[in-house]
C-alpha cells in the first residue's frame, strides 16, 4: 500500500521561489526599460556636450531634495538606495498585483534609477576612446567614442516619471521649478 506524502516545506519553498523569480524577471525589465526610454538622453543636446560635468551640472539636488521635491508631484513614490551599488538608488511604487490564486498583493515596482548624493540636472554620459580602423584611409586608425555609462540627472528621473503617467508635467515644472535653467532638445525630447 503506497501513501501519498505532501510536502508542505519543499511546496512553500518553491511558491516562494517562483515569485522571488518573477519579481527579479520584472525588476530586471523594468531597468531595461528604463535605459531604453532615456536613451535619448545620450544623445548630443544642442552645442551642450553631454559628456562633461560642467555641461551637464545645471541646478544639482542632493538625493533628499529630489525626494522631497517628488513626494509633492506624488506622495505614492518612494526612493530606496541600492544594498550592492551604495551610490544608486530607485525610485519604486507599489502596485497591487494578483499572487498565484488571484489574491491582490502590494508589490514594489521599480520605476527609474537616481543618483544617491548629489545628481546634476542633466544626465553625464561616460565615454572611452578606443582606436578603430578608420574606413576612408586602409591602414590607418581613428579615436571612437563608446559610451560606457551615465550619472543620472534629475531630469532624467522625472521624465520617466511624466511618461510613466506617475507625475503630472505641471507638477514637475512647480515644484522642480523645470522652466527655469538651461534649454534641453534632449528635455523636450523626453517628456513631450
Amino acid at each position: 500500500m503506497s501513501h501519498l506524502v505532501i510536502d508542505s516545506a519543499g511546496i512553500e519553498r518553491r511558491a516562494k521561489r517562483t515569485v522571488w523569480d518573477r519579481s527579479k524577471d520584472m525588476a530586471d525589465a523594468a531597468v531595461k526599460r528604463d535605459w531604453d526610454n532615456n536613451f535619448v538622453t545620450h544623445a548630443p543636446d544642442g552645442d551642450r556636450p553631454t559628456t562633461t560635468l560642467e555641461a551637464q551640472l545645471g541646478r544639482p539636488l542632493s538625493r533628499l531634495q529630489f525626494e522631497q521635491r517628488l513626494k509633492k508631484c506624488n506622495p505614492n513614490l518612494f526612493v530606496e538606495v541600492s544594498n550592492n551599488f551604495p551610490d544608486k538608488a530607485g525610485v519604486y511604487v507599489m502596485d497591487s498585483l494578483p499572487d498565484e490564486l488571484g489574491v491582490l498583493r502590494k508589490q514594489k515596482r521599480f520605476v527609474t534609477g537616481i543618483m544617491n548624493g548629489y545628481m546634476p540636472e542633466f544626465s553625464r554620459r561616460h565615454v572611452e576612446y578606443e582606436e578603430v580602423p578608420n574606413p576612408s584611409c586602409p591602414g590607418e586608425t581613428t579615436k571612437r567614442e563608446k559610451f560606457v555609462g551615465e550619472t543620472r540627472g534629475w531630469r532624467t528621473a522625472l521624465a520617466t516619471l511624466i511618461r510613466s503617467r506617475l507625475v503630472s508635467g505641471s507638477s514637475v515644472e512647480k515644484n522642480f521649478e523645470t522652466n527655469k535653467g538651461q534649454e534641453s532638445r534632449n528635455w523636450q525630447a523626453l517628456t513631450t
